[in-house]
């Protein structure tokens, strides 16, 4: 299962969702952020985690929040049931200005996930830490 080409569909918008050379599922996230945007984000990513582990694979993803705009709070409550819908082993973010990540973290404490997902403050960070994943 590889496809280093991102997915983007009217549902997505700019989001892109794609499988990486790593073998990381990579987030990309563009613009203002709706529930919509993220519950189409969290369908793609449950079909590529689904690939993953039909291949005994383990599910790494890699969110880059650099594009990012406006959230609200409608896609901050998506973001948070989308962490704790999927089963991965780990999810390393990054890219966001000091508002989103305060927010990001947010979210990764709202969700309960906080062993498993974090935030880092560079691409470099993240890959390194999904790299034991």
């Amino acid at each position: 299962m590889s496809s280093a080409s991102p997915v983007t569909s009217a549902a997505l918008q700019q989001n892109e969702v794609l499988l990486d050379e790593n073998g990381f599922i990579q987030n990309n996230y563009r613009g203002d952020q709706t529930a919509e945007k993220i519950h189409a984000v969290t369908a793609e990513t449950l079909r590529l985690i689904e690939g993953l582990r039909s291949e005994n694979k383990r599910a790494c993803i890699l969110v880059d929040l650099s594009g990012m705009g406006k959230s609200t709070a409608a896609s901050r409550k998506a973001a948070s049931e989308s962490l704790k819908l999927m089963v991965y082993d780990r999810v390393g973010i990054y890219g966001a200005n000091i508002f989103m990540k305060f927010l990001a973290n947010f979210v990764i404490m709202a969700s309960g996930q906080s062993a498993k997902v974090r935030y880092f403050n560079t691409r470099a960070e993240a890959e390194a830490w999904l790299s034991v994943c």
